[in-house]
């Protein structure tokens, strides 16, 4: 009987613990205070933290290691949700806005691509997931230098965001967790072109990274009016 019940308490604790681990994980989802909501990308104030930065590390013609970086002001984007809790998120018209290098003004063309946010492991883990999706084969974000595409980032998976929430429920602030991007989905294109040698000069890439940077996210009903977005 005594084993018995020890086995009985050993399967409860068990059930218990699982139980609490897939809430845990079921947690880890947007929440909006409306259906359908609006969900838009703000910059996160005006300084550093809301800027969005691109490392390219890679080879010299020379074969020495180098690496650039591009920074930009701002992401911006907007996503309707149809229910108050959502896993995912895809914010159309999603652009970097106010992207310099070395000086030089740096336009980005997102052409048909969006990016869709996932909340799984928001909070905890490695990040959730950053997706780069084209609704056009052979599309993606264009990296422009006087009027010459230079660089190419294609449809690609990144782990690394991280949320928070501020201003009691108000306002959700996703944080680039220095996200590496796959091997081989960034092209440097026109390569030997002077506007392009301006600002790198590879023969190779090696490693590609969406350096740390701030976004937030806030919302509203579908007619334009006051709600609330949370996440947990």
């Amino acid at each position: 009987m005594a084993r018995r019940l020890k086995a009985l308490i050993v399967i409860s604790v068990a059930a218990v613990a699982v139980s609490g681990s897939s809430a845990r994980a079921s947690e880890e989802t947007f929440h909006c205070s409306v259906e359908p909501c609006t969900l838009t990308l703000q910059p996160d104030g005006t300084g550093t933290t809301a800027h969005q930065t691109l490392i390219l590390k890679g080879e010299t013609p020379a074969g020495s290691e180098a690496s650039v970086s591009f920074t930009c002001d701002q992401l911006t984007g907007e996503a309707t949700v149809g229910t108050k809790t959502t896993a995912e998120a895809t914010f159309k018209n999603s652009n970097y806005e106010g992207c310099k290098g070395f000086g030089i003004e740096l336009p980005r063309d997102f052409n048909s691509c969006s990016y869709r946010l996932t909340s799984t492991n928001g909070v905890s883990g490695a990040g959730s997931q950053l997706h780069l999706e084209c609704s056009v084969p052979g599309d993606g974000i264009n990296l422009t230098v006087k009027g010459v595409t230079c660089i190419v980032i294609t449809p690609f998976t990144a782990s690394g965001v991280k949320y928070h929430n501020i201003f009691k429920r108000k306002i959700v602030t996703a944080e680039m967790q220095n996200l590496v991007l796959p091997v081989g989905v960034t092209e440097l294109v026109n390569v030997g072109n002077p506007s392009c040698s301006a600002v790198y000069n590879f023969k190779t890439l090696k490693e590609v990274v969406f350096g740390t940077g701030n976004t937030n996210i806030i919302a509203e009903t579908h007619a334009g009016g006051e709600a609330s977005v949370w996440f947990e």
